[in-house]
């Protein structure tokens, strides 16, 4: 098929599939930023129910027994890991996620 005179053989149209050209695109930035804000949101929300489940009456006995204390430790640490700019550079290569603004539309 073509498409605007040009065949998927043309130069112009193989250099949007090129790793590179893809990886520079704004479109696939955006797909890591939006994966790096939906990690962070995983893991806020890890910590808040590890908070909640250390704060409940009657179960700190049983938070004791599962280290829930350690486990809120370490989330808290891949929070704060997953809030850093540097984070990117981890998720480059990934698929990263598909922006919710385009659902919103």
């Amino acid at each position: 098929g073509h498409y605007e005179g040009k065949s998927l053989n043309d130069p112009e149209v193989r250099k949007l599939f090129n790793r590179d050209y893809l990886k520079e695109s704004d479109w696939y930035q955006e797909r890591l930023v939006s994966k790096q804000n939906l990690d962070i949101q995983l893991w806020d929300n890890h910590v808040d129910y590890l908070q909640a489940f250390l704060e409940k009456k009657g179960y700190q006995e049983e938070a004791r027994r599962l280290n829930i204390s350690k486990k809120l430790d370490a989330a808290r640490l891949e929070r704060e890991k997953t809030s850093k700019a540097d984070y990117l550079n981890f998720l480059d290569g990934t698929i990263g996620v598909q922006p919710m603004s385009v659902f919103s539309q």
